[in-house]
């Protein structure tokens, strides 16, 4: 693994072009038994419903928000759990809520998924306005219950999980850190989104446009060597834009971005849970 640091800040960017073999430490010696997981599901006072995995602790607990599609499908899959498989065991809770149009975000009548994406946004409706807002309100609910920790909180997201990771954590600055598994980072790069009649809706919406407030918080990206559904040059390029603003300010945040044999394509390369969760912990140790 080769390092670089820039002048004033340790930022770290990875680029590992061998598939990685890499274990989270001493395999059963760190990490415990799985523990049971029942997903409960929790609505604030003002409406905003998540699913959560793990339980309330006698004090505030690290908390990490997993992102993939809807809460149901997002924490019942050891795929899109991801680092959450691993860090649950070490006591943090782990909780999700509806990306846009996924769940019980889809409104009747339009596309779900990645479709109803482009379907609001040839509608010129703002994609992702309610989505922040329930995830504020969700991360205020529970600092406000006493379920987590204010000063250790961290978000992740797998593809469009990924996207939305990286939008909330630069919309609420009490998300210390995220890490983004094969996310996308260009709308433009998917095939739903050719042929808009106003491209620049989602143009407006490239993580790149978000890296002067993720430069102030750690960041970590995994990406396949040739992803063609999201762009692996892409995340390459949202990567060197927050190393770039990080140096030119003399933060000290750390960045790393991990490019690694993918022979599948568009999915998350081998040991990027393990690699994530470590990184995770780092980011939220001590705090």
């Amino acid at each position: 693994m080769k390092r670089f640091a820039g002048p004033a800040c340790p930022i770290r960017l990875c680029l590992l072009l061998a598939l990685l073999q890499w274990g989270f430490g001493g395999a059963g010696e760190i990490w415990a038994a799985d523990p049971p997981r029942t997903v409960r599901f929790i609505e604030t006072e003002g409406g905003v419903r998540f699913g959560l995995l793990g339980e309330k602790s006698d004090k505030p607990a690290p908390t990490l928000i997993i992102l993939a599609s809807s809460p149901e499908e997002t924490l019942g899959s050891d795929y899109f759990l991801q680092a959450g498989v691993l860090l649950a065991k070490q006591g943090y809770l782990c909780v999700s809520l509806d990306l846009p149009c996924h769940g019980r975000d889809r409104i009747s009548g339009e596309p779900e998924g990645i479709a109803g994406w482009r379907h609001r946004l040839d509608a010129d409706q703002d994609l992702l306005a309610d989505f922040k807002r329930r995830g504020q309100a969700m991360l205020s609910y529970l600092i406000d219950h006493g379920y987590t920790d204010a000063t250790r909180v961290a978000v992740s997201g797998t593809s469009r999980g990924g996207f939305s990771a990286l939008h909330l954590a630069a919309h609420d600055a009490r998300i210390r850190c995220v890490a983004a598994m094969a996310p996308v980072t260009e709308l433009s790069a998917l095939t739903e989104f050719q042929g808009m009649t106003h491209p620049e809706r989602a143009a407006t919406l490239s993580v790149t446009n978000l890296a002067d407030k993720l430069a102030e918080r750690g960041v970590w990206v995994v990406i396949g060597d040739r992803d063609a559904r999201v762009g692996t040059d892409h995340a390459i390029t949202f990567a060197r834009r927050l190393t770039s603003i990080a140096v030119e300010k003399k933060l000290t945040a750390s960045i790393e971005l991990h490019v690694l044999s993918e022979p599948k394509g568009h999915t998350t390369p081998q040991g990027a849970a393990e690699l994530s969760a470590a990184w995770i912990a780092r980011q939220l140790q001590g705090n």
